[in-house]
């Protein structure tokens, strides 16, 4: 499998979107993961939040939740 290409790099500034909430935060870490909801891999990003973050429970979050500033 062909890992693509990563949307965020360490130390970005991103917006993180969840079901009840967004916070904003910064990309302290980066890791290639499975996502059992969505059933596929796909990259996921440990953010530290600037508030109590988006209401997600992931220690690493999927690309598909983030946002670029």
């Amino acid at each position: 499998m062909e890992k693509p290409e990563q949307k965020y790099k360490i130390n970005e500034r991103v917006k993180a979107c969840g079901w009840v909430g967004e916070d904003f935060g910064i990309v302290k870490d980066i890791t290639w993961m499975y996502h059992s909801r969505l059933e596929e891999y796909t990259w996921g990003y440990k953010i530290e939040f600037e508030g109590e973050g988006p209401g997600l429970t992931f220690t690493f979050i999927p690309e598909g939740y983030l946002r670029k500033l």
